[in-house]
């Protein structure tokens, strides 16, 4: 099937449920906003099989081009035309990038990590974003010291799931399963 820009990032944006493939901020059909993301980067000769190829592509923000200096180029602004060892189609991105409930991100492989610095993700701007979210959810008071419960966190967690178009899905379900002592594999 053949579609143009726009039903190209409608599609893309319903499969990533509104957000960013590699920072997960919630993102509209507006070419202003959201891009056309070539996973695996267009590099002249070499990936010109993949140009066309839907399965290489998904959607991404524009990385921080439209914030005002000093710029923090993230996502695919950051990236360009680099590969990334871990690609979001790439099972092992459950298991090698993890979030902390500050909003940090961390990788527990080389590659892992990479990825990480290649696309910029650890920067102020997007810790923040992703720590105000987590918090936001999972303290019961303003002052962000007392933890909601474990059957809480467990109703949240579940609701969540289901709903995966939450921004920083990632970063809030990891921070729920910590609260719950939970590791995924019992989930």
């Amino acid at each position: 099937k053949y579609y143009s820009k726009q039903e190209l990032r409608e599609e893309l944006l319903k499969e990533t449920y509104g957000l960013c493939c590699y920072c997960e901020i919630e993102l509209q059909n507006n070419p202003n906003v959201a891009i056309v993301e070539h996973v695996q980067p267009k590099l002249g000769i070499i990936n010109q099989h993949l140009i066309f190829d839907y399965s290489n592509l998904s959607i991404s923000c524009k990385g921080g081009e439209k914030d005002p200096r000093p710029k923090e180029l993230h996502c695919d602004s950051s990236k360009g035309s680099t590969p990334i060892p871990i690609s979001i189609f790439d099972s092992r991105i459950e298991e090698e990038i993890k979030y902390s409930i500050d909003g940090k991100i961390k990788g527990t492989t080389v590659d892992a990590n990479k990825t990480i610095e290649i696309l910029n993700l650890n920067i102020k701007k997007l810790n923040n974003l992703r720590r105000n979210t987590v918090f936001g959810l999972i303290f019961s008071d303003l002052g962000n010291t007392v933890l909601i419960s474990e059957k809480d966190a467990l109703s949240l967690y579940n609701k969540i799931v289901l709903n995966k178009g939450h921004e920083y899905y990632s970063s809030v379900i990891s921070s729920l399963k910590t609260i719950m002592k939970t590791d995924s594999n019992n989930m």
